[in-house]
């Protein structure tokens, strides 16, 4: 007994023993997942920290061998008042230092003779013809003055449309741009030209249509022989929709004040007095250092990269994604103390999201106009420099971004590419925030689309067949409108009630031979022992069943077989009804169709 204790409690011993390792084994587990989770977040961490430190390392060294364009940086500093002044109806600023052999001086030149000086003009478009273009196209527009954008400028500016379709960041503002009526009815018709120039997709542009509008409620006549002429009313009635809800939109026929400078977008590009002062001062002692033959320092680096990579891509990202809602009033104080020096460039781009919208905060309209921003490609546009230091202003803004930690990503350029043009289409086609870019999508796909829309209209305004057939019980009746064939519904039905409720001999014989059996066993064996009489009797009953529920499943059959012909007979009638209907009202319907098409052509090509 003692033995037998002592075993037991070992036994429970060990048994603890393994639980507590089971325990201790599997704290360990989860302490490993969660060491490898911090190490992982350590070493993300510490490769960012090494990113960023390196981008800083490369930052510095740029700065040293930027410092020669100082200038450079002043006229796009320079240009930007430009637009802000003749955006607010101020007085322009001091003109900035001639820089040899830039574009945008000449052109922001150009831009304040509204095209008056043709001199001017050519130098700029001597320089660089596209981003001259590019630049005056939509500076016009965003200052009101789509009267005087040329059609040689967007002709140069949008360029040409490569055949996989591919669009680039400036050929979509400008696409947005024109849609938006920011160069007038000539423009858009330019910029509808070209994006025309590429195939459609494969399934047409009709599917897409059709999911833009809204199913019409279907009245009327349902039947097998007409369901491709209802299909196709009803999907006709889709594109009706769909089209009428765009171009119904009134907001899509004036230009969209969303291209205009508004107050919040001046307000954090005015500098105050006193910054005015001290940008003043700030450029007198450059010219001055430069008039005595020294050379810039350190400080005058970091601040020339600081105003040329001011309005980078990281910028431009910012531009596009911030609203127009709680924080405009908020960035436009805070801008308004600070000095337009320096900053001017970086503060014109922070506060270029609160006129234009964005994704992020503003609503949802805001976002759809944020992504094809007028002013803010604008601002990347002039922060772009001079042709000597365009790839290191670019670098510089992709490092400003690892330091950020925004990533290369975020470092946008002019011509990245941003889509395709059956993707950008389809985009506007589906999304309701911009109606002037919807109604743009409709002129785009007009011509491709309408043939397809016509041959709907053919197909729902087909007329009505003469007859249709009507099976059952492996005959065919044929249905007019004026009734169903007599000769035919009479054949069948007397088929259907002639072959129910028939009852051969064969089936009779089972029966007739039980009762036969059950009579002699009963009568015949029945002197013997009684119990054949029993026999008998049993084998006459289920002879009797047999017969009555022959009979009784022949009456059934006839009684269903009367119903299935007064059934058909029914169907024939009403399928004869609803033809003669049909057939009465195929020139309403065709003339529906007809006017129906008609509106569609008329809001497709016009």
């Amino acid at each position: 007994m003692t033995d037998w204790w002592q075993e037991r409690r070992q036994n429970e011993q060990l048994e603890d023993l393994q639980s507590e390792m089971s325990y201790a084994r599997q704290e360990t587990s989860r302490l490993q997942s969660q060491l490898s989770k911090i190490q992982g977040g350590l070493q993300e961490r510490v490769n960012r920290l090494s990113t960023a430190f390196d981008a800083f390392v490369e930052l510095s060294d740029l700065r040293y061998e930027m410092a020669g364009f100082l200038d450079a940086a002043e006229l796009r500093r320079y240009a930007s008042r430009v637009l802000t002044a003749m955006a607010s109806s101020t007085p322009l600023p001091p003109a900035a230092e001639p820089v040899p052999q830039y574009w945008l001086g000449p052109a922001t030149q150009a831009l304040i003779a509204l095209g008056q000086d043709e001199q001017v003009l050519g130098v700029a478009m001597g320089l660089d013809e596209r981003r001259t273009s590019t630049f005056l196209a939509l500076a016009l527009a965003a200052l009101g003055q789509r009267h005087q954008v040329r059609s040689e400028w967007l002709d140069v500016a949008f360029g040409v449309l490569p055949e996989d379709g591919t669009v680039t960041r400036v050929q979509r503002v400008l696409w947005a741009t024109a849609a938006r009526g920011g160069f007038g009815a000539d423009g858009l018709a330019l910029v509808v030209k070209r994006l025309q120039s590429v195939e459609p997709p494969a399934d047409g542009w009709l599917p897409k249509l059709e999911k833009r509008g809204e199913t019409p409620r279907s009245s009327g006549t349902r039947f097998e022989a007409v369901a491709e002429q209802l299909t196709a009313r009803t999907r006709l009635g889709r594109v009706l929709s769909a089209v009428e809800t765009i171009a119904g939109n009134t907001e899509a026929r004036e230009p969209a004040p969303t291209l205009s400078y508004t107050s919040t977008d001046i307000n954090s590009e005015l500098p105050a007095d006193g910054a005015t002062e001290r940008d003043t001062d700030r450029r007198s002692g450059r010219d001055s250092a430069r008039g005595s033959g020294r050379e810039s320092g350190p400080d005058s680096a970091r601040e020339y990269t600081r105003d040329s990579a001011g309005v980078s891509g990281r910028e431009y990202a910012r531009d596009s994604g911030r609203g127009s809602g709680r924080d405009s009033a908020r960035e436009s104080g805070r801008d308004s103390g600070r000095g337009s020096g320096r900053d001017s460039g970086r503060e014109h781009a922070r506060g270029s999201g609160h006129g234009q919208g964005g994704r992020g905060r503003g609503s949802a309209a805001d976002g759809a106009v944020g992504r094809d921003s007028t002013a803010a490609l604008l601002r990347l546009l002039i922060s772009e420099g001079s042709e000597p230091e365009r790839e290191s202003l670019a670098r510089v803004a992709v490092l400003r971004a690892q330091i950020s930690g925004a990533g290369e990503s975020a470092a946008e350029r002019l011509e990245d590419t941003v889509g395709t043009v059956d993707e950008l289409l389809a985009d506007d086609l589906s999304q309701n925030d911009d109606p002037h870019l919807a109604a743009a999508v409709l002129r785009v796909i007009g011509p491709s689309v309408l043939p397809a829309i016509e041959d709907l209209a053919q197909v729902a305004g087909k007329p009505s067949p003469a007859q249709i057939d009507v099976a059952s019980d492996g005959h065919t009746i044929a249905i007019r409108p004026d009734g169903p064939d007599q000769l035919q519904l009479n054949t069948a039905l007397t088929s259907i009630k002639q072959s129910a409720g028939v009852v051969t001999a064969g089936k009779y014989a089972v029966p007739a031979a039980l009762v036969g059996i059950g009579a002699v066993v009963a009568i015949g064996l029945g002197f013997v022992n009684a119990i054949w009489i029993v026999a008998g009797l049993i084998l006459i009953g289920i002879g009797a069943f047999r017969y009555w529920n022959i009979r009784t499943a022949a009456k059934a059959d006839k009684t269903a077989a009367a119903d299935r012909a007064t059934r058909l007979t029914e169907r024939c009638t009403t399928t004869a009804t609803q033809l003669a209907d049909y057939t009465n009202t195929t020139k309403t319907r065709q003339t529906a169709v007809t006017t129906t098409l008609t509106t569609i052509r008329n809001h497709l090509t016009t």
